[in-house]
């Protein structure tokens, strides 16, 4: 009798029925260019930054209000949080588009990052 008859068989994993036969999902996470680091970073204040970073995540969403971008900046000052956003805005790092009553913010793609 030879070993092979003994071998046990192995139990497929999840990752093998799955991997196979479809690309892997895409990564849960924003990815920031280097180049968005390097040189808009520098010329962003603190709130502005956290404006621009909670905007690069939340892209997909329906509509940005003032109130959303408190809770998803943890900026605490309404006042605070609409005036980094004016600047942003002033700047030209984001753009603001009206979707029915209310706006979304976009990444502003043909801002010039200085080289």
């Amino acid at each position: 009798m030879t070993t092979t008859a003994f071998r046990r068989r192995r139990q497929p994993l999840a990752i093998d029925l799955v991997y196979p036969f479809s690309p892997p999902p895409p990564p849960n996470a924003v990815v920031l260019p280097n180049e968005l680091v390097d040189y808009l970073m520098p010329l962003c204040d603190g709130p502005e930054w956290k404006i621009v970073c909670a905007v690069l995540r939340h892209q997909d969403a329906p509509s940005m209000s003032v109130t959303n971008l408190m809770k998803w900046t943890g900026i605490a000052s309404r006042e605070g949080c609409h005036a980094a956003l004016t600047r942003c805005l002033a700047k030209g790092y984001l753009i603001r588009e009206a979707r029915g009553t209310s706006y979304v913010y976009r990444p502003n793609t043909q801002f010039a990052l200085p080289r």
